[in-house]
Order: structure tokens, then sequence, then C-alpha cells
């Protein structure tokens, strides 16, 4: 179907492999806040609005947020940048994202917060050079969501996060370092609504310093999909909105590849000592990478649209209709583009 995003969002970017044109919404609308705190940030927009685009039956309206600490700060590297610096993605994020502290979870079907760039800090606000600047903000959304009762995806580190929160699951680093690759994870409960039609099992992309307590997570949460060599990659909330990936599968068929070579950047030759140097993916050809998980890509983020459709649709059925029964967005047409396949 269509993708309904922020004015002149830049198509070009995301859509890298698809032509897409202008086009009215053609389904039912789902309203998706995307909460971005990656450091690459058009690199993961461009991942998870890809597989939105090939959503049947619904037309998914996106509006992205970031915490107010990275905001802050992507307008001071504007404003000190050197002339010639690239500082697209700080531009990006002051012109099409909002600040979390807007963040209203009543107003949307679902949410899908992603990952961040500092799994290496402990699970706290930044205080003498340790911990995440926007911390006690983070903390504070996913208390909102889940008093809304807002069916989200945790991606990831926002996976620990929540995890961490609600049920006090604590996160352990690897000892044998960072676990890279693709791997075929066993589809735990096929007749949850996530995992329609997903089949006995399907390849996760998996790129993780961390992993959560897992007899603490199987405690506490439904678990989904695991494997031997990730444990619970995918689970759900005995009894409310979230739902936690551990893995990526977002990920495009590149970009463990781009991460490989970052890592060799970083840390030197690739080696299968994964203590040593960078780690090579496991399960993965980095010189011709496959995409064995895209059927499965577009089935579970399909299912996870048609889940946050079903929530909506229930909730709204045990409230009095209100004036304006079709929760309308925030964003004014005008503010608005269609992007559709062509």
């Amino acid at each position: 179907m269509s993708l309904i995003l922020p004015q002149n969002y830049p198509e070009d970017i995301i859509f890298h492999t698809t032509d897409f044109a202008q086009s009215k919404p053609k389904g039912k609308i789902i309203k998706l806040a995307l909460l971005n705190t990656m450091a690459n940030t058009l690199e993961t927009e461009a991942q998870l609005l890809n597989p939105l685009s090939d959503i049947e039956g619904y037309d998914v309206e996106i509006t992205f947020f970031t915490p107010s600490a990275i905001l802050n700060s992507s307008a001071i590297k504007i404003k000190e940048a050197e002339p010639n610096a690239d500082i697209s993605k700080y531009e990006h994020r002051i012109k099409f994202h909002r600040s979390l502290e807007d963040f209203n979870p009543e107003e949307y079907d679902g949410a899908i917060l992603t990952g961040a760039p500092v799994a290496s800090e402990p699970l706290q606000q930044r205080e003498e050079g340790k911990g995440v600047t926007y911390f006690e903000e983070y903390i504070a959304t996913l208390d909102k969501i889940k008093q809304s009762n807002t069916p989200t995806l945790a991606i990831c580190w926002a996976s620990h996060v929540a995890l961490n929160h609600f049920y006090e699951v604590p996160r352990h680093k690897r000892e044998q370092g960072k676990l890279t690759g693709v791997f075929n994870v066993l589809n735990q409960k096929p007749e949850h609504k996530l995992m329609n039609n997903v089949g006995d099992g399907f390849d996760l992309p998996v790129s993780r310093n961390y992993l959560s307590d897992e007899a603490l997570l199987q405690a506490n949460v439904i678990p989904l999909a695991s494997s031997e060599e990730t444990g619970t990659a995918l689970a759900a909330d005995k009894d409310g909105p979230f739902i936690y990936m551990t893995g990526h599968l977002e990920y495009d068929p590149q970009t463990l590849r781009e991460e490989a070579i970052r890592d060799i950047h970083c840390k030197g030759l690739m080696t299968t000592n994964e203590n040593r140097g960078a780690p090579i993916p496991r399960n993965y050809d980095i010189h011709a990478p496959a995409f064995s998980w895209k059927e499965a890509r577009k089935t579970i983020f399909g299912n996870l649209m048609s889940y946050f459709a079903d929530a909506r649709d229930n909730k709204q059925s045990t409230q009095p209709h209100s004036a304006n029964e079709n929760n309308t967005p925030q964003q004014q047409p005008s503010q608005l583009q269609h992007l559709a396949a062509g």
C-alpha cells in the first residue's frame, strides 16, 4: 500500500532500491510513532520504511520522534559544524523529527522503538561521564506507553531497557564478544498474531554485544521465537503492550556487511575469535549477502500492523464515541506526502 510521511521527506534517500510515486491512500490508515535513537539516522529509517511500505491492506502514517537531548545536540552540531562538514543527519532530525517530550501514545495505533549506539553505557541517566543523556526521558516514555496500553515493538537496546525497567531483567555482556550473523530461529508460538504464517522458523540477523538474562526473561514474558545461539529473539508481554525483538529483522541484506567493515576499521582484521579483532558474521556471505529473511520480514511486519490495528479497534469498541471518531492525525494534510509503490 502506501506510506504517509512528513512533507518533503527524502524519499530518494530512503527508497534507494524501489521506485515510489505520490499517491492517495488506498487502505485503512495505521498511525505509527517511530522513535529513532540510532546514529545512522537515515539508514535506520530506510530499513524500517522499506518493509512498512509493503504492508497489504493498510496505509501507514508515520511520525518520527527523537529524544530532546539528541535534538538539542543536533542543533548544536549544525551550528558549530565546519563549512564542508556533512551535517545531513542532524538537519534531518531537526526538520522531520518531533521531540519525544511531545509524544502522546494515545494519539497513535502503535509505536516502534529502534536500538541505540549506547549499548556499552549503564542503563541510567548520564552522570559523571557514564550513562545515557536521554535515559530519564526514555523511561518516562516507556511508562506512558504502558499506561496507555499502546502496542509497541522494542528493538535491540530498546528491548533490553524495557525488560530491565518493567521486569528487572538484567543484561550481560557476552563473554565470547559480539554475536553477529544470520541465525535460524524457531517459531515457538505460531498461534500468536505476530507469528501467523511465519512457518516453523525463519532467519534473523543479529548484531549485539549484550544479552538479557534468559531465565528471568522467559519467566516474565512469552517467548515467540528463539534459537540456541541467540536465546529468546522475539517475545511479547503476557499482559501488556510490548513486543521485544533482540535481533534485527528490519535489516537490509547488506547491513551486516557494512557493520563488519566498520568493525574492521575499529578493531582490525576479521577473526573467528570473537574476543579478538572484528568478528566474522556467521551464516552470512559478506561478499554476496543473501536476503534469506526477506519473506519473514514482510510477514512479521505485516502481522505487526494488523496487531496494531486490532488493538486500536478493540480500544475504540470499548470507548464512547467522540467528535473525532477517526482519530485525526496530528499533522495537517498539507504537511504530509503519500508514497506508494509505482
